[in-house]
């Protein structure tokens, strides 16, 4: 008789683990789903060009002053 209590013990405890688990997992799909990504929106191409033209601005302004 213990050994039968002890086996619905162990089994409500996976049980309740596994619900915990499967909740915890759809709330974390829902979140990536829900959250917008940024990424797409930053061109990091467009960082770059602008920091080279800084650097050629005064190079072509010296060269056409003399």
């Amino acid at each position: 008789m213990n050994e039968n209590k002890s086996g619905h013990a162990l089994l409500w405890i996976l049980a309740i683990v596994g619900a915990v688990t499967a909740i915890a997992a759809i709330a974390y799909a829902v979140y990536r789903y829900m959250t917008p990504s940024y990424t797409d929106d930053f061109d990091d191409d467009d960082f770059f060009d602008d920091f080279e033209d800084d650097f050629d601005e005064p190079e072509a302004a010296a060269g056409a002053d003399a």
